[in-house]
């Protein structure tokens, strides 16, 4: 049954009456219903995402599939990571601002003529998925990666379609030549101009949300695209630092402070660090939750840009200091 690894003891009545157990032996023994012919363990915690998502596989025709948030679940724990806890895809829609983040419903994809009845906590897109489009991944069948994004970025709006993006691209889950032919192919589909725009302002080398607005709130401001994650070295070779962005052209680099680096220690060396990229004549702005979970801390942060901008024009460097690597 689908969705049984994402949650073990989940049972439907269909399975209860081939081993011989109606309903009222399933409730005695301690389930309880999540829906018609659904039950699990008393106890689970049926708001948790997996939950959520076994829940809303259990029992689907052979033809409808997992697609959205949950598919891209499941596609980002299938890349291994030893040193990478982030979880993007967890039920929520991200990039919004704290305390506008509910849980989203789970996307069920099923053809046009595929029978099939509404589920509380369930949307249903009726869309044709190709055999190509559809993989499982822990017992569950949910969209390709591509077909995933492809998705995300039409049904979900600009900035989060972007998050979403520069995560599967990332991990190298989709390749962003592959959704440009994915969005040609499906040129008359819904939404397939919001997949252009999301691929257009997406890269693949943002590790995190934060980085991901950072770089949207950087462009939004009429300034530069700046570049992702590059490493400074001196005129030497010799490393000086990875910053998350950086527009070599006005010598400014933009840094995303999380709370790791809220600490006495972190940001001595927080300090150092940007000494060292001001003396190759680079000046820093940094940003932290405040100035991205408003939009009065928005506006705020991008005046500071242009400030900075401002002051990179002004007191240009007499020589370019610096070098930039990917790595």
């Amino acid at each position: 049954m689908h969705g049984v690894e994402l949650l073990p003891g989940l049972i439907t009545v269909g399975e209860a009456r081939a081993i011989g157990v109606d309903r009222n032996r399933i409730a005695r023994g301690g389930f309880v219903r999540v829906r018609r012919g659904t039950y699990v363990p008393a106890g689970t915690p049926v708001d948790d995402a997996d939950a959520r998502m076994a829940i809303a596989a259990s029992g689907l025709p052979d033809a409808v599939v997992l697609g959205g948030w949950a598919a891209a679940r499941l596609h980002e724990r299938s890349v291994p990571s030893t040193s990478d806890p982030l979880v993007v895809f967890d039920g929520a829609m991200p990039g919004v601002g704290a305390g506008d983040q509910g849980a989203l419903p789970v996307l069920v994809c099923a053809p046009r003529e595929a029978r099939i009845r509404p589920l509380p906590g369930v949307t249903l897109l009726r869309s044709g998925i190709e055999s190509t489009e559809r993989v499982v991944l822990e017992g569950v069948p949910v969209t390709s990666a591509l077909r995933t994004a492809f998705d995300l970025a039409r049904t979900w709006p600009l900035t989060p379609g972007v998050v979403a993006l520069d995560r599967l691209r990332n991990l190298g889950l989709i390749d962003a030549e592959e959704l440009e032919a994915l969005t040609r192919r499906k040129a008359g589909w819904c939404g397939v101009g919001h997949v252009r725009r999301a691929l257009a302002l997406s890269d693949g080398g943002a590790e995190s949300p934060r980085e991901t607005l950072l770089r949207l709130l950087w462009t939004d401001a009429g300034l530069a695209r700046p570049l992702a994650n590059r490493v400074v070295r001196d005129l030497d070779g010799h490393f000086v630092a990875r910053v998350d962005l950086v527009d070599p052209d006005a010598g400014v680099v933009g840094e995303y402070d999380g709370g790791f680096h809220a600490s006495a220690g972190r940001r001595s060396k927080d300090a150092a660090r940007q000494e060292r990229l001001e003396a190759l004549g680079l000046l820093m702005i940094r940003a932290c939750d405040p100035d991205l979970a408003t939009p009065h801390g928005r506006m705020a942060w991008q005046m500071r840009l242009r400030d900075v901008y401002a002051r990179a024009r002004a007191h240009p460097p007499h020589r370019r200091s610096w070098i930039l690597t990917d790595r």
